[in-house]
């Protein structure tokens, strides 16, 4: 049997997955229909609903969170009309090719990586090409370390009828996410990130007005799984015993969901943001102390993924390698077209925005430039880290 050492991932996903969930993941098999299965899977969805703060319909689609970007995008645009996908970031690419994919014809304004999204830029875009019902964007992108100002992108959508998708995979659970406050037609997330659970589940809520629109299409939307009118149809047809929808959910997946969902709404949604937000404010501040060059402005800086220049005379490889084996600490490289092998990123999400885990990978990136040539100053850093959690104590 195969079972791999354990390092501590502080990484933007899959992120540290606790024991609680560990265990109910060994339970013997979980069948995903019957009396059982329906509880449980009615109390995850009625979790999930918390956690996206939203009234829409929640859908769980077997799959990663990639599954669920496109079937958002597969029924949102219908072959031929435009989209709104802005650059930024990998996952906005992403989203661009799904578009693509689809038929969508794409309208892409150019955003620099390791900048913000500005809602000029898309007031401005929309303005120009008033036919755009659909648009489609990332709240926290970690390729770079960024979470963009959504809360102004989605007025600008909602004043102009837009649709909005929107990805949230890496900020749901660890950074305010207003679903129905904000307007967001199609809210994706998954469950590997800062719901501290393993992959296997795309979820999606779906407001009225996307089912509205669906329904409407002049075309209908194309295929059978990644239909989502046909998922809401079964779901409700299945509803008393198989309300997943027509094919058959990673049941023990959904079993470890549960356990972190109830563990986040013990903790209460604005005590884990705080959490997540001092986290990330220590990590930048120890950085800082070393004279590391961080990448995103403070303003627009991830709270759960934090983006950094490595310091000349040492490699984004050695720097991994180095972490990996002689501390058992795995940190993220780099997605950044320019910055491939000068990049590197810290997660800090779900259990590991944690001030002890920061301490450890603060104190070993330190020794790991060290050990390359390059010295910082370490103990600046673990007291510039120390300060922040004292400060966020009182």
């Amino acid at each position: 049997m195969r079972i791999q050492k354990h390092r501590l991932l502080m990484i933007p996903g899959p992120t540290e997955i606790g024991y609680e969930a560990l265990l109910a993941m060994a339970q013997p098999s979980i069948r995903h229909y019957g009396d059982d299965y329906v509880e449980r899977h009615l109390h995850v969805i009625e979790r999930l609903q918390t956690v996206f703060q939203t009234k829409n319909t929640v859908l769980m689609i077997p799959g990663s969170s990639s599954i669920a970007m496109e079937a958002a995008v597969n029924g949102a645009v219908e072959p031929g009309q435009k989209i709104l996908v802005p650059g930024g970031g990998m996952f906005a690419e992403r989203f661009k090719e799904m578009a693509v994919n689809c038929g969508a014809e794409l309208v892409s304004p150019e955003v620099e990586w390791c900048t913000p999204l500005m809602p000029e830029i898309v007031a401005d875009t929309l303005d120009q090409h008033p036919d755009i019902r659909v648009m489609a964007a990332v709240h926290n992108e970690t390729s770079t370390g960024v979470t963009h100002p959504i809360e102004d992108i989605a007025e600008v959508c909602r004043e102009r009828e837009v649709s909005l998708i929107l990805d949230t995979v890496t900020s749901l659970g660890g950074i305010n996410v207003l679903t129905d406050e904000w307007g967001v037609d199609y809210c994706i997330s998954g469950n590997h990130k800062c719901l501290e659970s393993p992959s296997g589940t795309g979820l999606i809520a779906v407001s009225e007005r996307a089912w509205e629109r669906m329904n409407a299409r002049k075309t209908p939307i194309h295929g059978w799984f990644l239909n989502l009118l046909n998922l809401k149809e079964y779901a409700e047809r299945f509803a008393q015993w198989h309300p997943s929808g027509p094919v058959s959910q990673p049941s023990h997946v959904v079993a470890a969901l549960e356990v972190t969902l109830d563990n986040i709404v013990a903790e209460g949604l604005d005590n884990r943001f705080r959490r997540h937000a001092l986290c990330a404010r220590a990590c930048r501040a120890g950085m800082r102390a070393m004279g590391i060059e961080l990448l995103a402005a403070d303003e627009y800086a991830s709270n759960t993924v934090t983006a950094f220049r490595i310091p000349d005379g040492t490699t984004d490889t050695e720097t991994l390698r180095l972490m990996e084996q002689e501390f058992e600490i795995i940190i993220a490289g780099s997605h950044h077209p320019r910055l491939v092998g000068q990049m590197l990123r810290i997660g800090h999400m779900g259990s590991t925005a944690d001030r002890n885990c920061m301490l450890l990978v603060i104190n070993a990136l330190a020794e790991c430039f060290r050990m390359q040539g390059v010295k910082v100053d370490a103990g600046a850093a673990v007291e510039a880290v120390l300060a922040v959690f004292r400060d966020g104590e009182d």
